[in-house]
């Protein structure tokens, strides 16, 4: 869009510059055009359905890494209108910055952590323990968990032990309307646990897909 605007304004340049000529003016004939493009361009990009947006950290990993696109339900323009379930990954509004997170409890639920160990109203996570991996910049391994929440919901989460400065979180029920979110790379999140559950107005969509991933069996899957 920005290309378009500035070949659209050089194109009024040369316009100008050039013999005059009876009829509209050449510089209206190159403007408009490219005037239009941009404008429909931000329609698009807020209006459309199935928006596209980056990993940017690497809070969701291994679910997601750092620089991958997925695909989202959920028109930027109407953030504030989604209705995720317990399990789904969601873009949420932080400070006006868009964020990829887990939903892990709804409202009226309890959320609580011990040791690391998620508790949702009162009873722990069932989880399954699938080996380590190894983390860039730590010397330590991750262990790779997989946790199933009570409606069933199913995915992977990084545990790097059970004394992280995020690991010990008094049971706490979220709000009607709100929602509380984790990243799946438990002690490298900034997430509900350290800014509370997050208002529905501020989720904005649900990942439905997942476009690029350096494991390649994971694109086209929900996260």
């Amino acid at each position: 869009a920005v290309g378009a605007v500035l070949l659209g304004v050089h194109a009024a340049w040369m316009a100008t510059r050039a013999a005059p000529r009876t009829g509209t003016s050449r510089a209206i004939n190159y403007v408009a055009p490219w005037f239009l493009l941009l404008v429909l361009n931000l329609v698009l990009k807020a209006f459309w359905p199935y928006p596209v947006y980056t990993a940017s950290t690497d809070s969701m990993l291994p679910t997601l890494s750092r620089e991958d696109f997925v695909l989202a339900e959920g028109a930027r323009a109407t953030c504030g209108e989604t209705r995720p379930k317990p399990g789904d990954v969601v873009v949420y509004r932080r400070d006006a910055l868009p964020y990829l997170a887990r939903v892990v409890a709804g409202p009226g639920q309890t959320v609580g952590l011990h040791e690391g160990l998620l508790a949702i109203d009162g009873k722990v996570v069932a989880r399954r323990a699938l080996g380590s991996v190894p983390v860039a910049g730590l010397a330590v391994r991750a262990t790779v968990v997989e946790e199933t929440l009570p409606g069933g919901a199913r995915y992977r989460t990084y545990d790097l032990g059970p004394d992280g400065p995020l690991d010990e979180i008094a049971p706490t029920t979220v709000p009607a309307g709100s929602w509380y979110l984790m990243g799946d790379s438990r002690d490298n999140s900034a997430d509900s646990r350290s800014f509370g559950a997050v208002k529905g107005a501020e989720v904005c969509a649900v990942v439905i897909k997942i476009v690029t991933h350096k494991d390649k069996s994971r694109v086209g899957q929900k996260p």
